[in-house]
């Protein structure tokens, strides 16, 4: 997806203990909030590629704001 778009989201998580990383891309519909569309790059183990599979199904078709309470808390 274009970077550049302003209805695209990109967030990079990481975790340096294993050594996976993942990009998460979404596109959001700026007149009903809902997400059109989700990618993923990840690079590590194959678990780490499956969730990150998973979640873009999770969030295709869900409205943007219930995404933003889906954070996982950081310590």
């Amino acid at each position: 997806m274009d970077k550049k778009d302003t209805d695209v989201g990109t967030g990079l998580v990481g975790a340096p203990e294993c050594g996976d990383v993942m990009k998460l891309q979404i596109k959001v519909n700026p007149q009903t909030n809902v997400i059109e569309d989700a990618k993923f790059k990840t690079f590590g183990c194959g678990s780490a590629i499956a969730s990150s599979s998973l979640a873009t199904e999770w969030v295709k078709a869900k409205p943007s704001t219930r995404l933003s309470r889906s954070r996982t808390p950081r310590s």
